[in-house]
């Protein structure tokens, strides 16, 4: 053989080894596929179990009134101090929010909602021997608010982590559970304080709060992309990730770079400026230029394993702990942008621009960096949802001033409108008790329906968000002239459709205001300001009935503060749009900027 030969067949060796190469990063396809929401399946066995978990914690949120009367009895304590300790559960379950969110995504949402079931139970029945109201508000309410916290949002993320064309529906049947535990539980609790007392009735529900182990071990979580798994069985070939094909489509952009590098970067012999990633050269893993600018979200993919792969790494580093760490990363509740968005996502202008639903999930993954510990990443996360720099947008203010009002009035109605009917119309505790069941059923139906309003693109969503505040707030402020238990009734079934729409459209509202990457950030603020919210609220609306001997006042404030949180909100829109203009214009600016800059430095170089 001939020198030239041997040099012919050593370089057509050298490219079959390229292209076995490149196929087998292609292989890694499946395994660096996002898992795809099932939209059916075992996610309806997590919808019942996601319903049920609701149906305990805010069922029991909710009735707290049943054993209002008899803890005043009990503790001889202030209506404002009674009234703190059934606030705090709520308020802390909405302050942990974040934070349940990062251990949710480090533990899984199996682990936490298991632990927080265990932890509300058992303090619940400890609550039952509390011998002072600051040990009731302790055992009571915030430990049971840090119980419920752990059980409520893996409950909500599952259901958004099984489902995506059908989350709208999904996520309102779950939601139901809300409206179903009023409706159940305050003539069981009123049943429970009347047979055993308020401490037999607390340990009786602390039983029933422990079935909440058994709904977290329904929380499977999404491991591995079936429906490329049913294609290999039926001996069709998976459509290839367009992570993968980035990167293999860059490795061979590499192989045609010239012989000089600096600084990590090259020069192809298209004459393309690129840095290679994870190299020797100390490359920058987030210069844009690795993946093309409509593709950006893809540098997190580089990034993360750019610390033990290169762009032209071979299959073999990357297939061992780094790929198994960046799958597990890759499975995730909030590896998704999305995750906390209640509609269906076929509605969102992110979908709408990918070819399929694989694309769209994998257009909004985010990763953290591969060579951040596991504890580093799950405060990252912590931080991330409490981002303060969207203090400075005037649509996220509107937005969060007007949930804080809204929820600084919200749970006075379901402690005081059963005692109005006691006290003032002289009704018997049970029968107090069921003006809080027609309140809950209407507050279920009213969620299911905003489900379904917010996949109709002819519905004004904002509009019906802030009207629904003003109603019930409106509603809410007259109460003191309602007289008569059937009115009561009225008002009662009024506010809860009201009140549940409102609720039900937050995250809709927030993406389509900020954008649903600001949709996960916006969640820690919002969660804690309404949590504050809810802990002045109750306790205010009592220490108003303790100054003046009468419901009226509580009432016309509570109705008013509720209505303000919708007025608020009707120029959010405007604002919105001159937001994104400010910004647009910024961007323009930054991009003449850049070209400038490149002008000199290429007149540099000459």
């Amino acid at each position: 053989m001939t020198a030239e030969d041997e040099k012919d067949s050593k370089t057509k060796q050298t490219t079959e080894e390229e292209n076995d190469d490149d196929e087998a990063d292609l292989d890694l396809d499946d395994d660096l596929t996002p898992p795809l929401p099932l939209d059916g399946g075992w996610g309806w066995v997590v919808v019942v179990a996601s319903f049920l978990t609701n149906l305990i914690v805010d069922g029991t949120c909710y009735t707290f009134s049943v054993i209002y009367n008899d803890l005043l009895e009990y503790f001889q304590a202030g209506k404002a101090e009674t009234a703190l300790a059934g606030a705090l559960v709520p308020g802390v379950y909405l302050i942990v929010g974040p934070i349940v969110g990062a251990l949710a995504n480090k533990f899984g949402c199996k682990i936490v909602a298991v632990i927080g079931s265990l932890i509300a139970a058992a303090f619940f029945v400890i609550s039952a021997f509390s011998t002072s109201i600051v040990m009731m508000q302790l055992t009571y309410g915030v430990m049971g608010g840090v119980g419920f916290g752990l059980m409520y949002l893996p409950s909500i993320v599952m259901v958004g982590h099984y489902f995506d064309k059908k989350r709208a529906l999904a996520t309102g049947i779950a939601v139901c559970g809300s409206g179903m535990g009023t409706f159940v539980f305050a003539p069981l609790g009123s049943y429970l304080v009347r047979e055993y007392s308020w401490k037999g009735a607390n340990i009786i529900m602390g039983a029933i709060i422990l079935h909440g182990v058994a709904f977290g071990g329904i929380y499977r979580p999404l491991e591995e992309n079936r429906q490329n798994r049913r294609r290999l069985r039926r001996g069709k070939e998976p459509p290839k990730s367009r992570i993968m094909e980035t990167i293999a489509e860059e490795k061979r952009r590499v192989r045609q770079m010239s012989v000089g590098s600096t600084n990590g970067v090259v020069i192809t012999s298209d004459n393309e400026v690129i840095v290679v990633v994870g190299g020797n050269n100390n490359a920058s893993a987030d210069d844009s230029a690795v993946v093309p600018p409509q593709n950006k979200h893809l540098l997190d993919v580089v990034n993360y394993t750019g610390s033990k792969a290169s762009v032209g790494s071979k299959r073999s580093q990357l297939s061992g702990s780094a790929a198994a760490d960046l799958k597990r990363e890759l499975a995730k509740p909030f590896a998704r942008s999305d995750i906390l968005y209640t509609g269906s996502v076929t509605n969102l202008p992110e979908y709408k621009t990918q070819k399929d639903m694989t694309s769209y999930v994998q257009s909004i993954i985010s990763l953290p960096k591969e060579s951040d510990s596991k504890v580093k990443r799950a405060l990252k996360l912590v931080l991330e949802m409490f981002d303060f720099s969207l203090l400075k947008s005037g649509t996220f203010l509107v937005l969060a001033a007007s949930g804080t009002l809204v929820f600084l009035g919200l749970y006075t109605p379901f402690v005081y409108v059963s005692q109005k009917a006691i006290t003032e119309l002289g009704s018997s505790p049970e029968k107090a008790s069921l003006i809080l069941s027609v309140l809950g059923i209407c507050n279920t139906v009213s969620r299911i329906f905003a489900g379904w309003l917010a996949d109709r693109k002819w519905i004004d969503l904002l509009i019906i968000h802030n009207v629904s505040a003003i109603l019930a707030g409106v509603a809410t402020a007259i109460v003191p002239v309602l007289n008569s238990y059937e009115l009561l009734c009225v008002y009662a079934a009024f506010f809860g459709v009201n009140i549940a729409a409102f609720i039900a459209l937050r995250s809709v509202v927030f993406v389509e205001m900020l954008g649903l990457k600001k949709l996960n950030n916006a969640f820690g603020l919002t969660s804690l300001f309404q949590g504050i919210a809810v802990l002045i609220g109750s306790p205010l609306s009592g220490a108003l009935l303790e100054m003046t001997g009468s419901f009226t006042t509580s009432f016309v404030v509570c109705g008013v503060i509720i209505a303000l949180g919708g007025v608020i909100c009707l120029p959010v829109r405007k604002i919105a749009a001159c937001e994104k203009a400010r910004e647009e214009r910024e961007k323009e600016k930054r991009g003449i900027y850049r070209k400038l800059a490149a002008k000199e430095i290429e007149a540099q170089g000459v």
